[in-house]
């Protein structure tokens, strides 16, 4: 922990498990692709939020819908999604607790 601050460094799992809120500003990258999983979904909090400003291909759609029908997190916001741009009839579009744009 950063001295003085309540900061600390997290991995990626380590994010999904403490934080309520995450919001991703990542590139495009062959690291970052599909890193917003089913299994990093999974491991979030019932109640927290995730916040998809980066790009598309970092997240599974699928994921996503399963994460929040089966109320795994409670909510999403996105302005992006796989395949940019996004799809009149992408499954995300159609959830209630998820905004994308």
């Amino acid at each position: 922990m950063e001295k003085g601050y309540q900061i600390s460094d997290l991995t990626l799992d380590g994010m999904a498990h403490t934080c309520d809120r995450i919001s991703l500003y990542c590139p495009a990258a062959p690291e970052t692709s599909g890193m917003i999983n089913s299994s990093f979904l999974n491991k979030m909090k019932p109640d927290a939020y995730i916040i998809h400003t980066a790009r598309g291909e970092m997240s599974d759609n699928q994921a996503f819908y399963e994460a929040i029908t089966t109320e795994k997190i409670r909510g999403a916001g996105s302005d992006t999604v796989a395949p940019e741009p996004t799809a009149s009839d992408n499954i995300l579009l159609n959830l209630p607790p998820a905004y994308v744009d």
